[in-house]
């Protein structure tokens, strides 16, 4: 009887450097939903967290940023660096679906996500303008309308109720 074929582990390691940021992004696709996060932001941090928790990524991002300032490079800076260590661990995307959606009930809300691999980087971001109107006066980040989660996936995440 033949040995059952090992699956590999997809997993990758991004550094980014600028005037304003150091960031380094591990994960492992294939993992238990571990994570070490440490970018500077409390409410970044959890929402990573449950990013990887849920998806079952492996995810450790420690990241180093101009916080005396604001939030906004660290937070761009991550974005980008987490969707680099994203496309290089699916490699070829073998045996990963090309589209995927999730409908997720909180409490008072119900979100919704769309995503396409299609590897053409079209983000839509109707959800972050709400987040970042009710962030900013927190945390003063998420102040320039854009998607910064730059891999490559088009998605579209929304709430359909808050």
């Amino acid at each position: 009887m033949n040995a059952p074929l090992e699956q590999p582990i997809r997993s990758a390691h991004v550094e980014r450097r600028t005037a304003e940021t150091d960031i380094s992004v591990r994960i492992a696709i294939d993992g238990t939903g571990r994570t070490e996060l440490a970018s500077g932001i409390a409410f970044l941090d959890h929402m990573l967290d449950q990013v990887g928790r849920h998806a079952l990524f492996d995810l450790a991002i420690r990241a180093n940023g101009d916080l005396h300032i604001d939030a906004h490079h660290t937070v761009e800076d991550i974005g980008i660096t987490l969707g680099q260590a994203f496309k290089r661990a699916m490699g070829d995307k073998k045996g990963i679906r090309r589209y995927g959606h999730a409908y997720v009930p909180l409490d008072e809300a119900l979100s919704r996500v769309v995503i396409d691999l299609s590897g053409r980087p079209q983000p839509s971001h109707h959800l972050l303008s709400r987040f970042r109107q009710r962030t900013k006066r927190r945390q003063g980040y998420f102040q320039e309308p854009r998607c910064q989660f730059a891999w490559c996936a088009p998605g579209h995440p929304d709430s359909l109720r808050s």
